[in-house]
C-alpha cells in the first residue's frame, strides 16, 4: 500500500511539470519521499520528504490537492512514525538523527489538525490504543520524570489535556488494551531481569507469566 501511494505521489509530482522533458536522473534517482499516509476517510494525504539534511511534513487536502500544513521538523529531526488517529488528526512521533542513518526516537509526541494545520504537543510515550470510537482521545503510556514505572494516560488530541489512568506493575513497561480501550495487560522487566506479563483485575495487577 505504501509503495503504491509513493508511486502515485511521484506521478502526481511529475504531472505538475509534464511540459518539461524529464531527464534520466529523474527516472533513476532515489525518491526524495520518505513516507506517505492517507487519512481513514481519504480526505487528507500526509507526506514526509527529505530536503537536504532536513525532513519536511506536508499535508494535502484531497481531491483539491491544497496544502493545509507544511513545515520542517527541526535540525536533524525526522518523523520516526506518523499515525492517523482519526479522519482529521495525525499523531507524530519524532526521532533525532545523530550521524549517518543512526537515529533515536525522542520523548515527544504531537498531534496535527489536518484541516487547520494546528499542532499540539502531547505527553510523550507509546500509543496503547487509538480509541476508534472516540476521535478526540487516545490512550498513551510513558514514564514521567525519573520514575522507572510507566503510567497510562487518556489524552485529548485536540488540546493536549491528559488524565492519568494507572501505573504499570513493572519498570519499563508496556500495555495492551481491549477493543473498548480498557487496559487488560501490562508488561515489563522485573528487578530480577525477568520479563513479566500482568493482567489487570479490578484495581489490581495479577502476574500471568515471568520468564
Amino acid at each position: 500500500m505504501k509503495q503504491m501511494l509513493l508511486s502515485l505521489l511521484a506521478v502526481w509530482s511529475m504531472a505538475a511539470v509534464a511540459a518539461t522533458k524529464p531527464t534520466p536522473y529523474q527516472f533513476f534517482s532515489p525518491s526524495r519521499y520518505a513516507d506517505v499516509k492517507i487519512s481513514p476517510g481519504g480526505d487528507y494525504l500526509a507526506v514526509t520528504s527529505m530536503e537536504g539534511e532536513d525532513a519536511r511534513l506536508v499535508i494535502y487536502k484531497l481531491p483539491e490537492r491544497t496544502t493545509t500544513y507544511s513545515s520542517t521538523l527541526g535540525d536533524r529531526v525526522e518523523i520516526d512514525e506518523m499515525v492517523w488517529a482519526s479522519d482529521e488528526y495525525m499523531l507524530l512521533l519524532p526521532a533525532r538523527r545523530f550521524f549517518g542513518d543512526v537515529k533515536g526516537r525522542t520523548s515527544e509526541m504531537h498531534s496535527i489538525n489536518a484541516r487547520t494545520g494546528k499542532i499540539e504537543r502531547l505527553i510523550g510515550g507509546g500509543i496503547a490504543d487509538l480509541l476508534p470510537d472516540d476521535p478526540k482521545h487516545i490512550i498513551i503510556y510513558g514514564r514521567v520524570g525519573d520514575d522507572p514505572y510507566s503510567e497510562v494516560f487518556r489524552v485529548d488530541i485536540t488540546n493536549g489535556v491528559s488524565r492519568r489512568l494507572m501505573t504499570g506493575p513493572t519498570p519499563r513497561g508496556g500495555f495492551l488494551a481491549d477493543a473498548e480501550g480498557n487496559i487488560v495487560f501490562g508488561t515489563g522487566v522485573s528487578s530480577a531481569n525477568a520479563f513479566q506479563v500482568h493482567r489487570k483485575v479490578g484495581q489490581k495487577w495479577e502476574l500471568v507469566s515471568s520468564t
